[in-house]
């Protein structure tokens, strides 16, 4: 909505709707919150556990929205090709660290695939991220490539502008 993406965004949740009719991910969905507002529809799974985080940890939750959507699409039990899992998408290493820097006493490795848990490390993660990254943007591809990669892109080409440096990102 900030971005003036509404009709992108209505595109998408048609398209979705429209794929996931008579599909099993689209029943989560159904559980959980929208907001509707003006003909304006968003979805918002896992908001009783996202919201009441981002506040204590002071971020965004829209970020947070965006980020789970472009890992999973929303997907509880989604997997990536190099191992990534779940709805924020989470490396088990990159969990396990996460988990330790953020003082939490017990962490399993097969935690990482509780929605509660995943959302939570992904944005236990995007705050770690927060240290070393204030724009958005780096933190967003930092989240994917990791903090080196970030930090030599930015060394690289330090007179660009956030264009130039998401079009020269060497990852596909």
């Amino acid at each position: 909505y900030k971005l003036g993406l509404i009709d992108e965004a209505r595109v998408e949740l048609r398209r979705y709707r429209y794929d996931h009719d008579d599909c099993n991910d689209y029943d989560p969905a159904l559980r959980h919150r929208w907001i509707d507002n003006q003909d304006k529809t968003f979805l918002l799974p896992h908001g009783e556990i996202l919201f009441p985080f981002a506040q204590e940890l002071g971020m965004d939750p829209y970020f947070v929205y965006a980020m789970m959507r472009q890992e999973s699409r929303f997907k509880e039990g989604a997997r990536s090709p190099a191992g990534a899992m779940g709805l924020m998408q989470l490396m088990p290493a990159t969990a396990r660290r996460v988990a330790r820097e953020s003082g939490w006493d017990y962490f399993r490795p097969d935690q990482v695939t509780d929605p509660e848990i995943n959302i939570r490390l992904g944005m236990e993660y995007l705050r770690i991220l927060g240290r070393y990254f204030s724009e958005p943007l780096h933190k967003a591809a930092s989240y994917n490539a990791g903090e080196g990669a970030v930090k030599r892109w930015q060394e690289s080409r330090q007179d660009a502008s956030l264009d130039e440096f998401i079009e020269e990102i060497p990852y596909e």
